[in-house]
């Protein structure tokens, strides 16, 4: 990946990433000033991967390779009696046989600060910064499809809790989104979110079970301009939109360890949004304008579900709510369903599954098109660990996107080597 591209990346987030830098650097020193004991670790981990994909533009007309994957990734634990801190930077190489114009290298940054100020109060701050191209990483992320356009992103969340008493605690969180796309028709995209909740442990076992109310409340802000020759000869038309979409929600929920092992997650409650949606276009000689304001209603739920054995895990995730679209210029009302297992019948090996899918719908004046879209996937997984540095496994991967509103499906099969490493350079 070129300079240019970071400090394309920077010329836009810099103030932001360099405020959760500093941020962190200041808690860091802070606990370490005021700590007895503490350790540094340092790892440096990854993966590299061989793999057939038969369809690797994820195009109805299927285009297989051979894509080589080298994903090296360092990560740094500093641990004191009442704070942890990590960093990681990792960078993953896509090198492709015959199709060599999708080469690229994806880029991400980790930092994540916990600091126990007393007894009743506890802190956080995490942050991550991406820099990528390759479109799986956000299919992965939402269900979506989207174009194989350089992304910028920056998350941060801010957090705390503080208990009232023994049964009683509040918690509270603040979090900030910046997405770029280098694409002149794909918005950039800015997000607000807030949440605080109140929270009681139950019953005779208060460790057990726990009782909650939250409240949330989003604001993301869509901006985009760009010019386009719509017809060769004559003066372009320039586009100008944003979009400011703003959600309220509440819901209750609970907590239950049923066992040692099994823990139930559920929450239920109902969100309201208000859209306010501009879009200007023309040039010297004509000039459209379009205005559109909506108001609706919404369910907002999850459930969750799961399993930590001595040799098993299994685990099962079901959400509904309003969630961004990235690089689709709008929000949708995406289901989620995420199930997981794995189990180790020796020390040595590793047998794992997991399958998900999505549902994503949304109409919107001015967005990339309507969404309606189901997307699955089904992932199985055999790892040979020769100790706990080195391990060999066989993966095989498939996709199916079902695109209702254009009457497209696709599907996808991978299957690669994996050899993955995690070597302690200092413990």
């Amino acid at each position: 990946m070129s300079l240019s591209c970071i400090e394309g990346a920077a010329s836009h987030s810099k103030k932001s990433w360099n405020g959760f830098g500093l941020f962190l650097l200041a808690a860091t020193l802070l606990s370490c000033a005021t700590a007895w004991a503490s350790s540094v670790d340092l790892f440096f981990s990854g993966y590299a991967e061989e793999r057939y994909d038969d369809n690797v533009l994820f195009s109805t007309q299927p285009t297989e390779d051979w894509v080589t994957i080298a994903a090296p990734r360092l990560l740094a634990k500093y641990l004191t009696e009442r704070a942890d801190l990590g960093l990681s930077a990792a960078a993953t190489y896509y090198g492709y046989k015959e199709n060599q114009d999708l080469d690229t290298v994806d880029q991400r940054y980790d930092g994540v600060w916990r600091q126990q100020w007393s007894e009743r109060f506890a802190a956080s701050l995490e942050g991550v910064y991406l820099d990528d191209q390759n479109r799986d990483r956000v299919l992965e992320e939402s269900g979506l499809l989207t174009a194989e356009t350089h992304r910028r992103r920056v998350d941060a969340t801010l957090g705390g809790q503080y208990s009232l008493s023994e049964r009683n605690f509040l918690t509270a969180s603040y979090a900030f989104l910046d997405e770029i796309y280098d694409a002149p028709r794909i918005d950039d995209l800015v997000g607000h979110i807030f949440q605080a909740g109140l929270n009681r442990r139950l019953g005779a076992h208060p460790e057990r079970t726990t009782a909650f109310l939250q409240a949330s409340y989003y604001v993301y802000e869509y901006t985009n301009s760009y010019s386009e020759a719509w017809i060769p000869g004559l003066e372009p038309i320039s586009v100008d939109s944003e979009r400011d979409i703003r959600t309220g929600a509440a819901y209750l929920g609970v907590e239950h360890h049923w066992t040692e092992t099994l823990t139930l997650n559920a929450n239920a409650g109902a969100r309201y949004s208000r859209y306010r949606i501009e879009l200007r276009q023309g040039n010297s000689y004509v000039q459209f304008e379009e205005t559109d304001k909506s108001d609706p209603w919404g369910f907002v739920g999850g459930l969750g579900l799961n399993y930590e054995g001595l040799y098993t895990h299994a685990g099962l995730n079901l959400s509904h709510d309003l969630a961004p679209a990235s690089g689709r210029n709008r929000l949708t009302e995406r289901t989620s369903l995420r199930l997981d297992g794995s189990w180790r019948p020796t020390q040595e090996w590793l047998l794992g599954a997991n399958a998900s899918a999505f549902l994503n719908r949304s109409e919107e004046t001015g967005a990339v098109g309507d969404i309606d879209e189901l997307s699955t996937a089904m992932a199985a997984t055999v790892r040979y660990e020769f100790d706990r540095r080195w391990s060999l496994g066989l993966r095989y991967t498939f996709y199916w996107i079902d695109d209702r509103e254009n009457d497209i499906e696709r599907n996808r099969n991978i299957v690669g080597l994996v050899l993955g490493w995690n070597l302690p350079v200092w413990e």
